[in-house]
């Protein structure tokens, strides 16, 4: 539980990346929620009483049943007023009614906008906007792990991924917004938190072949290092 000895209007934990401000709302006290110059909030972690929570900044725990239907509607009030911005300031009425002990605990997450990172398209095989399977590499006997670390490498080119429980992992150069059924694999974006995909999947390269329906692909041994083949033939699939 988190009591009136740990206040504090405002802290960032440089290593987690989160900003927290512990307040007593009913004394007028205002939350601030800054990045400190490491990026923009991206996402609300807490936003609860503190006799709902306890542990310390970045690795606070709730208990989700006293929490009830209070915590939700302030993280989405937090999430209106500070999402995207690096600096945030509440004031204490935003908070509706409290009792004269009431602490109230926020925690947001910051990201660096221009930072990439693995987002979900869902189960199944990797679409382009126009249904294609797209502009990609194969390589072939990987981990997911190493799938990731191969897009990873080449920032400059990668836009995604799809990686299958055989081992196939294809390495996207065209922005993939969709899937389509395929079994035992997976679509991933690589990307910054903020992209619009609505505005970014209109280009790139458009192709059928996929190793879900064609296996002419050799293969290497793990030793002898990744087999390579690029896809480029540029047909639509219907």
């Amino acid at each position: 539980m988190i009591d009136s000895e740990t206040i504090f209007p405002n802290h960032f934990d440089v290593d987690l990346l989160v900003a927290c401000s512990v307040l007593r709302a009913a004394q007028d006290q205002s939350a601030e929620l800054s990045c400190h110059g490491a990026g923009i909030i991206s996402d609300v972690m807490v936003a609860t009483k503190g006799n709902t929570v306890s542990g310390r900044c970045g690795s606070y725990l709730i208990d989700t049943e006293q929490a009830g239907g209070w915590s939700a509607d302030i993280s989405n009030l937090v999430s209106k007023t500070c999402m995207g911005k690096s600096d945030c300031q509440l004031p204490a009425p935003v908070f509706g009614e409290f009792n004269f002990d009431d602490i109230v605990v926020l925690q947001v997450k910051c990201t660096n906008p221009h930072a990439r990172i693995f987002s979900d398209v869902g189960a199944g095989c990797c679409r382009t906007a126009t249904g294609s399977s797209g502009d990609y590499t194969i390589f072939k006997k990987t981990t997911f792990a190493e799938c990731k670390a191969l897009c990873e490498v080449q920032t400059s080119e990668c836009v995604g991924l799809e990686h299958s429980k055989t081992g196939n992992c294809e390495i996207h150069r065209a922005p993939l917004v969709k899937t389509v059924t395929c079994p035992k694999s997976k679509c991933l974006r690589f990307e910054t938190p903020l992209t619009d995909h609505a505005e970014t999947a209109s280009f790139g390269a458009h192709t059928d072949f996929h190793p879900c329906t064609a296996a002419t692909v050799p293969v290497l041994d793990r030793e002898a290092g990744f087999q390579t083949t690029s896809n480029t033939d540029g047909d639509t699939l219907e």
